[in-house]
C-alpha cells in the first residue's frame, strides 16, 4: 500500500503545471486540484483534466483563468465581463509580430513598398508584419488601419506592445503615417524616402505634436 501511493504521488508530480503565485482554484471545479505545494515564485496545481481558478494580472485585476492539461495552454478571461485578457495563442503572435518588425530595421523606406526585398512604406512595413499572423488582412493604408473596426481604440496611457500608433503629418485629422508601439515609450517604424526603418520615441517633441491614437489589433478577434 504504502509503494503504492508513492507511485500515485510521483504520477501526479509528473503532469503538475506550474501556475501564478496569486492562483486561487475554484472549490466546484470537477476533476480539479489533487495537490498543491508552493515554490519560490510560483504555486504548483496537480491536475488529471482542465480546470479553473481566479488570477491576479500585474495590474490587480481580478481574472477567471482556466487550464487546459491536454493542449498546455492558458486562457484568461477579465471577471468583469470586459473580455478575454491574454493566452499563449496571443502572446506568441504578438512575439512573432515583433520580431517580423525588427528584422526589417535598416531596411530603405520605399513609397510603396511592401517587401523585405524592395523596402517597405510606413503602412507597408506594418501589412506585412501583421497579415502573415492574423485570420484577415489588414487594410493596406494606414487611414485605413485607423479606421477598421476589428481595432480597439487605446489611449497613449494603454499602450502594450503590438499596438498600431497613428499620426496625422499632412492631412490634419486624418491617419496619414503609422507605426507599432514596442514598449518603453519606443515605436518602430518606416519614417520617409531617405531613411530607413527605425525605432523612435514617442516622447519625441515632433511624435507628440502630430500623435492622432492608438488602436489594439492583436485580438482574440483577430488571432487565426
Amino acid at each position: 500500500m504504502f509503494k503504492t501511493k508513492i507511485r500515485l504521488i510521483t504520477l501526479l508530480m509528473a503532469v503538475s503545471v506550474s501556475m501564478p503565485l496569486w492562483a486561487k482554484p475554484h472549490h466546484h471545479a470537477k476533476k480539479a486540484v489533487s495537490h498543491t505545494h508552493h515554490q519560490q515564485g510560483s504555486r504548483t496545481l496537480s491536475a488529471r483534466t482542465s480546470f479553473h481558478y481566479d488570477a491576479f494580472d500585474v495590474n490587480s485585476s481580478l481574472l477567471n483563468a482556466s487550464y487546459d492539461t491536454k493542449a498546455s495552454k492558458r486562457y484568461f478571461h477579465l471577471q468583469d465581463g470586459t473580455g478575454l485578457a491574454e493566452t499563449d495563442a496571443l502572446h506568441e503572435t504578438r512575439e512573432k509580430i515583433l520580431a517580423r518588425l525588427k528584422a526589417q530595421l535598416g531596411k530603405p523606406y520605399v513609397w510603396g513598398g511592401e517587401s523585405p526585398r524592395e523596402g517597405f512604406d510606413c503602412s507597408g512595413l506594418v501589412f506585412y508584419a501583421y497579415n502573415a499572423h492574423l485570420s484577415a488582412s489588414l487594410p493596406r493604408t494606414a487611414n485605413a488601419m485607423y479606421h477598421d473596426r476589428r481595432g480597439n481604440p487605446v489611449t497613449a496611457s494603454e499602450l502594450k506592445p503590438g499596438d498600431l500608433v497613428f499620426f496625422h503629418i499632412h492631412h490634419g485629422k486624418k491617419a496619414d503615417h503609422v507605426g507599432v508601439y514596442l514598449g518603453d515609450g519606443q515605436f518602430i517604424q518606416a519614417p520617409r524616402t531617405g531613411e530607413t526603418i527605425r525605432i523612435s520615441s514617442l516622447n519625441d517633441p515632433f511624435w507628440q505634436d502630430h500623435w492622432l491614437g492608438a488602436r489594439r489589433v492583436i485580438t482574440p478577434r483577430t488571432v487565426a
